[in-house]
């Protein structure tokens, strides 16, 4: 009886190890989900600006001008970049809330990590938004957001 039961044991562990040995760990995910407290920031400073989606690091460009680095807000009605307060206003970059739909074109450019979005004429005093990811799982994201909106 005994035994039975040892050598069916050990076959239902080796089963179980080789189980373990083909899984694989979920993505990574760098960037968490906002918290209340931000929801409730993004609802004073964009009292339009939808449901905030993600917020995350990365770095920014106007066109061919200066990287800045800072945060990306992503919500379900647009995008806002922000390098947050600083002395020196030179080192300062706010994009204002941008809609999908003034999104007219978003395209990867350069590095799988870099999206190049292109805004309609008038939405802002730029025509042209430059945003380097840290993954490129991220700009998948967003590009196939804005897809879905458009």
């Amino acid at each position: 009886g005994a035994a039975m039961v040892f050598a069916k044991l050990r076959r239902d562990m080796t089963d179980l190890e080789a189980l373990i040995s083909e899984a694989t760990f979920p993505e990574s995910r760098p960037w968490r989900s906002p918290l209340a407290q931000e929801q409730h920031e993004w609802d004073k400073i964009y009292p339009n600006g939808g449901i905030l989606l993600r917020r995350q690091l990365c770095s920014a460009s106007m066109g061919d001008q200066d990287w800045f680095l800072g945060g990306l807000f992503i919500s379900d009605v647009g995008i806002a970049f922000d390098t947050g307060n600083s002395a020196d206003e030179a080192g300062r970059l706010q994009t204002g809330f941008i809609t999908w739909k003034d999104i007219v074109a978003l395209h990867k450019s350069g590095p799988e990590t870099e999206i190049s979005i292109c805004l309609a004429s008038g939405s802002k005093n730029f025509s042209q938004l430059r945003l380097q990811l840290t993954i490129s799982s991220d700009a998948e994201w967003i590009e196939e957001f804005w897809k879905l909106q458009a």
